[in-house]
């Protein structure tokens, strides 16, 4: 068994370069004309960029339910940064994310470079212009993810969903679908869930040096009709999604 320093520095040695050779390789098929499939290609160097990183991070994915073919909407409950590894290693798209983490070093790189959808919540103009951009990339064919909580939450709750970022629903005329994560660590090994309000850093290399974690993702069967409006699309997501999460937070 390793000690937590080496296991640290063993994951470090493989995500470090792994994920550099990724990104050049995201940056060649720039490369390749779109008439020869390349978002096609794109998308399956993005699942297994995502599936390498999940590895290289000690965690265990269980997958319940069936991913939604792309294109299309998925929201979800927002626990960490592992949930982008999470959702990406078993449907990749398009992630909507707020605009600071594009600032963020390397984690805002690797996002570019994955298509992600920035997006200025504190600009209504800017919400009509990330939207347009979602309704863009579903004709382009391609899923797109939706945190609805707007930032990740302490783990036994979830924090109360932004109907405005469930706008793009209606918008593009597409059903939302419905995702539920939770994260199972080993006794006494650090916890996966990352609230923003805590230093990045220090929990990235505590987890990093922990024995490993499970990390459960759990499709939901049926899709909400867009028709329904952003506004009752937004409180049924959270009622379901919050359900289905403390459901999982049970003892079994």
């Amino acid at each position: 068994m390793f000690k937590p320093y080496t296991r640290r520095i063993l994951r470090l040695s493989f995500l470090i370069p792994f994920s550099l050779v990724m990104g050049l390789c995201s940056l060649l098929m720039k490369l390749i004309p779109s008439s020869l499939g390349r978002r096609k290609v794109e998308r399956r160097a993005m699942q297994l960029w995502a599936k390498g990183c999940a590895w290289g991070w000690g965690m265990r994915i269980i997958v319940e339910g069936t991913p939604p073919p792309p294109p299309y909407l998925l929201a979800s409950n927002h626990l960490s940064y592992c949930d982008i590894l999470l959702i990406a290693s078993q449907c990749p798209g398009r992630f909507v994310s707020k605009e600071d983490v594009a600032s963020w070093p390397g984690i805002g790189l690797l996002s570019r470079l994955a298509g992600t959808l920035f997006i200025d919540r504190t600009r209504r103009q800017d919400v009509s212009r990330a939207f347009a951009s979602v309704t863009q990339a579903l004709e382009a064919g391609d899923g797109v993810i939706l945190f609805p909580e707007g930032r990740t939450g302490n783990g036994v709750e979830l924090e109360p969903f932004k109907a405005s970022l469930l706008q793009a629903c209606p918008a593009a005329e597409r059903p939302l679908h419905l995702a539920v994560i939770s994260y199972h660590p080993r006794d006494n090994a650090p916890h996966p869930v990352w609230f923003e309000g805590d230093p990045f850093l220090d929990h990235a290399l505590n987890l990093l040096a922990g024995p490993g974690f499970e990390a459960r993702i759990h499709f939901l069967p049926e899709a909400l009709p867009y028709e329904l409006g952003r506004k009752p699309l937004c409180r049924q997501a959270e009622q379901i999604i919050g359900e289905a999460y403390q459901e999982r937070l049970r003892p079994s």
